[in-house]
């Protein structure tokens, strides 16, 4: 066997080797220890479907993403689109399906492989899911997506980013059925409870007895089927009653209604005529006609209606077939029908500005970014009338046909504008910004903040430090120092300067500190050029070249354009870097470093003790409770003032725990992503540069076009 001797192999290595012999396959080509024994089942079933193996006999694939390839191959698919061992196997997956069904994915590459999928479904199904993708929705979301705009449901207005893919899937319900879906399409609604008033709707139920987010799903589902039955749910359709609670009443009620029911349903002459039955959401009376041997005008059937209590939205036809003999005996006749009521308009907010600034440079042709036109903030003037509100509308009431008067539904008004830099007209309707300055809308929060504008900023014009966004047209000339709580935008060149910012840092033009500089940001910076200057970024960089500068960021390194070379100085990405050119042919010395770091270990560590810490806090205050619930029946229970107090610290406790394995997850997938953080170079990359991945270092020689990242505890490098 080439590559070593039999003790270099392990059990299934010798397994996959052994069948290959049997079936008369050429094995030199996996008979190597550097393959694993999953890696070499891939390859021979490729041999033995007679496909170029050689398009994926490399150790750095792993076996899933040979498996792609291989079943690629196998139907004749364009495997070049995929078969490059940076693309995850989930990602190869979803090409090679898409190239089955005729659909080129490659160039949606950039996007996960969950996006990937539902891309391939609404390609197939001729809509046009970009803009939400764009807009930041996530798979699930627009799984329910795509068949709404498949069937050309008006589902844009009730769709936010913050739904869960479930709860879309109740609002695409709401409309296929015609109902007005804006009454359970609210952030407040999980989606157990969306479904709960839509199945209240679709069975004209009135939905008001439940539509409160403090009952939970199955408090709803127990009033509703109330409803359903017709009793009265008054009797227990309140908080203090838990949703079991709510079933033993229920059920009782509907004991005791069905006896009603039974001894109503016996005929009732009434006047010695007709039995009449109105419905129990007084919305329809039914008239039970009795052939009689004498006649009744159509004032006296009305007689009759009006002494039982119909009162209102007669069927003149239907009576007059009565009064004309017309019906026959044992006919149930509708002869009153009730009128809903039309609920009102919602209020609204109409913008006197760009709620959304594109901060896209251009790309020119080369692959490097246009810094020169992009525009970074939207700017108001001081009393600029910014957002007016529109008030909800009153709808239009209803009736029943005991002449009972139906309320409309007045349209729901927007909870105020939160926020900070504006001020409110007397009637509190209009919006008006209380500075010049940068406007921002973040969800229901308006944020306007001082945009400090300055021509250019040297010795002569001082130090800036302020609270605000800082926008200089000019140069920054050295020994200067910019600090701004908001973002910083320079459109002139930049000396020796220190840029310190809590948000972004853009920097139009570049900057050259000569060894003095510093730009540190918050989130990112994005600038043409850095030359002797350090840059630190909790986000990403962005730059077309980097020149003895150096960089650190919590992100990726990116720098665009066939002239993006990391010459000299050193960089630092937890994620990994995308670069043209790193290095030069005389080999100046460059450092780049990626993956995880002590900080970033030592972060995770204490949230998991957080977590586990919180896990019993919660487990106590539960066990607390229940105690509690099993000692004392609801009506007292809840009146007890250390119950209450259990269960404010118990929802209090919850929403901390939730917080922290949001923030877990963060840094889990933080702490992912550095240890799958791959360098990518598409130029060349010189001799002269030393890469270190997690504590691995390697010393480059000159190589084109590779991708870097660490294997086995070594820095691999790779064709890209």
């Amino acid at each position: 066997m080439s590559g070593g001797t039999e003790k270099e192999y392990t059990k299934n290595q010798l397994e996959q080797i052994a069948l290959g012999e049997q079936e008369g396959l050429d094995t030199s080509c996996y008979a190597d220890p550097s393959f694993n024994a999953m890696q070499m089942l891939q390859i021979r079933l490729g041999l033995k479907a007679g496909v170029a193996v050689e398009k994926y006999t490399d150790p750095a694939y792993v076996s899933f993403q040979m498996e792609e390839i291989r079943k690629g191959l196998e139907e004749g698919l364009d495997t070049s689109l995929y078969d490059n061992v940076k693309i995850p196997y989930e990602k190869m997956k979803q090409i090679r399906e898409g190239l089955e069904q005729g659909i080129d994915l490659s160039q949606y590459l950039k996007l996960p492989a969950g996006m990937l999928e539902v891309l391939r479904k609404a390609i197939l199904a001729k809509v046009n899911i970009m803009p939400y993708v764009k807009a930041g929705y996530i798979p699930e979301q627009l799984e329910e997506i795509i068949p709404a705009l498949q069937k050309g449901l008006e589902i844009r207005k009730y769709l936010k980013p913050t739904l869960r893919g479930v709860a879309i899937h109740e609002i695409v319900e709401g409309l296929e059925m015609g109902l007005d879906v804006s009454i359970y399409a609210r952030e407040d609604l999980d989606w157990r409870q969306m479904k709960q008033i839509r199945l209240g709707l679709e069975n004209r139920v009135d939905i008001s007895c439940y539509d409160n987010h403090y009952f939970n799903w199955r408090q709803m589902r127990q009033i509703r089927l109330g409803l359903e039955e017709g009793i009265d749910v008054s009797g227990y359709a309140n908080l203090m009653y838990t949703a079991a609670d709510m079933e033993r009443l229920r059920q009782k009620a509907e004991k005791d209604f069905v006896g009603d029911l039974l001894a109503d349903a016996q005929p009732k002459k009434m006047d010695g005529v007709f039995a009449v039955v109105i419905d129990a959401d007084e919305m329809t009376a039914c008239l039970v006609y009795s052939k009689q041997e004498e006649t009744y005008t159509y004032e006296e059937i009305v007689d009759i209606l009006e002494r039982n209590s119909v009162r209102r939205g007669y069927q003149e036809e239907a009576i007059r077939r009565i009064a004309e003999g017309k019906a026959e005996d044992g006919e149930v006749i509708t002869v009153a029908q009730g009128q809903p009521a039309t609920d009102g308009t919602d209020g609204y907010y109409e913008y006197f500005f760009r709620t959304e600034v594109a901060r896209t440079p251009k790309h020119l042709a080369d692959g490097s970014v246009d810094y020169q036109d992009v525009e970074w903030f939207e700017i108001v003037q001081e009393n600029q009338k910014v957002v007016e509100y529109h008030n909800a509308q009153s709808g239009i009431p209803g009736y029943t046909v005991t002449g009972r008067i139906v309320p409309a539904h007045r349209g729901k008004e927007k909870r105020m504008l939160h926020g900070k830099g504006f001020h409110l007209s007397e009637d509190r309707m209009r919006y008006y910004s209380s500075m010049t300055g940068r406007i921002e809308l973040k969800g229901e929060e308006l944020v306007i903040s001082r945009l400090y504008i300055f021509d250019e900023v040297t010795m002569a014009t001082g130090n800036v430090d302020v609270d605000g966004n800082v926008y200089v047209k000019g140069n920054v000339g050295s020994n200067t120092v910019i600090k701004a709580t908001e973002d910083i935008a320079v459109d002139g060149f930049i000396e020796s300067a220190y840029l310190e910012s809590k948000e972004n840092i853009f920097l139009r033009r570049g900057m050259n500190a000569a060894g003095n500089g510093l730009v540190r940001a918050g989130k990112s910076v994005c600038g043409k050029f850095f030359e002797s200057v350090r840059v630190e970024a909790g986000e990403n960089i962005y730059c077309n070249y980097s020149m003895d500068a150096n960089l650190w960021a919590n992100g990726l390194i990116v720098l665009s354009g066939e002239k993006g070379t990391l010459l000299g100085g050193s960089a630092r990405a937890v994620g990994g870097f995308r670069i043209y050119n790193a290095g030069n042919q005389v080999g100046v010395p460059t450092y780049i470093k990626m993956g995880a770091d002590e900080a970033l270990h030592n972060a995770v560590y204490t949230i998991e003790t957080r977590v586990n810490n919180v896990e019993k806090e919660l487990r106590a205050l539960q066990n607390g409770l229940r105690e509690y619930q099993s000692k004392y029946p609801p009506e007292v229970r809840n009146t007890m003032d250390i119950f209450l107090k259990l269960e404010n610290a118990i929802y209090t406790k919850k929403e901390e725990y939730k917080q922290l394995l949001d923030n877990r997850t963060a840094l889990n997938e933080q702490l992912n992503k550095a240890s799958e953080a791959t360098g990518v170079i598409r130029g060349r990359l010189y001799g002269g540069v030393i890469i270190e991945i997690d504590g691995a270092k390697w010393a480059a020689k000159q190589v084109d076009n590779v991708v870097v990242r660490k294997v086995n505890n070594r820095v691999a490098i790779y064709k890209n």
